[in-house]
Formats: C-alpha cells, sequence, structure tokens
C-alpha cells in the first residue's frame, strides 16, 4: 500500500536464466548489478527490455511484457 498515493501498487516479478549462469544483465539499458540466475521484484507493469550477454555466446535480447502480480 502506498500512502502518498492512497492506493494499493501491484508489481511483477522478472527472473532470467541462462545457460551457462554468469550472464551479465541489462535491463531497458541499465547494467544488473546480478548475473544470470537473477530475480528482478517489483517491476512496474508494462514493457521492458532484457538483454543477456556473456563472452562466448551470442547475446540476446527481448522485450517482456511484465504483468501485475505475475512472475
Amino acid at each position: 500500500y502506498n500512502t502518498k498515493k492512497a492506493a494499493i501498487e501491484k508489481y511483477g516479478t522478472l527472473i532470467i536464466d541462462s545457460t551457462p549462469s554468469g550472464a551479465s544483465i541489462t535491463l531497458d539499458g541499465q547494467p544488473a548489478v546480478d548475473t544470470t540466475p537473477a530475480t528482478f521484484q517489483e517491476l512496474v507493469p508494462g514493457w521492458h527490455t532484457a538483454r543477456v550477454e556473456r563472452p562466448g555466446y551470442t547475446a540476446w535480447e527481448k522485450s517482456l511484457e511484465v504483468r501485475a502480480e505475475r512472475a
């Protein structure tokens, strides 16, 4: 519950994994502190762009829709 907005805020969760693990993650153009596997909680619902990279492997990038109260 957000007291400033006087409303219940609903967020989504994004789980990113890779084989092999230890790939770097960029979420919405910002480098993430974690490497794969990683869980991003309390994301605002809507479209987000995730990029996963590891030296020696092809980078993967995709726009994903995060939905409220879903993983």
